[in-house]
């Protein structure tokens, strides 16, 4: 974990497409804080598939590397677990109830269904649409490059200048829209460390 530009304490977890009767067991170097249900065998409880929570306030991981290992019950075959990220979300506040995944990964089983189609998220469930802005905005994004994060309370569009118009475009314009290029970045609206 090396940054933490929210103001509330989220969670993070990850759900893989299987059933968590499939888990034998999971072991990790996070002291859970045991204010998220786990069953037994360490996934989340009331989930139907497997959901892992990593860690569950982004204050007390700041700064630490976590090993997270998962144990099947009996082997699995790999294409049926799909690939990685697997579905990554962040749990808002620490409330269950409340996840930001990437666009269009399904919620989890608890998610609340409620919270789609309100203020600036239009998710459409019947279409597969999740967790975007009307324009495309994710609601979180996977980078898997050192990244230069913005400053406090300020919009990415601001930093990475051509971000809007990559996501607008469902990523054929500007995929490289992060890289340090000319006139694709406004530094004054990112923080100096990365």
């Amino acid at each position: 974990m090396r940054h933490n530009g929210a103001g509330l304490h989220n969670g993070f977890a990850f759900q893989i497409p299987t059933n968590q009767s499939n888990i034998a067991s999971v072991a990790s170097n996070y002291t859970s804080l045991g204010n998220i249900a786990k069953n037994g065998n360490g996934t989340e409880s009331g989930q139907e598939k497997a959901n892992f929570i990593v860690f569950e306030n982004t204050q007390l991981a700041l700064g630490k590397e976590i090993d997270m290992t998962i144990h099947f019950a009996a082997p699995q075959n790999a294409s049926n677990l799909g690939i990685p990220p697997y579905n990554p979300y962040l749990i808002k506040g620490g409330d269950t109830n409340v996840e930001v995944h990437l666009p269009d990964m399904a919620p989890t089983s608890l998610a609340d269904q409620s919270l789609f189609g309100t203020a600036d998220d239009n998710s459409n469930p019947a279409t597969g649409r999740y967790y975007k802005s009307s324009n495309n905005l994710p609601w979180g994004i996977n980078i898997v490059y050192k990244f230069k994060w913005m400053k406090e309370k300020q919009e990415i569009t601001k930093g990475y200048l051509h971000f809007g118009d990559w996501a607008e475009s469902g990523g054929t314009q500007y995929a490289d829209w992060y890289k340090d290029l000319d006139g694709y970045r406004d530094n004054t609206f990112l923080d100096a460390d990365e």
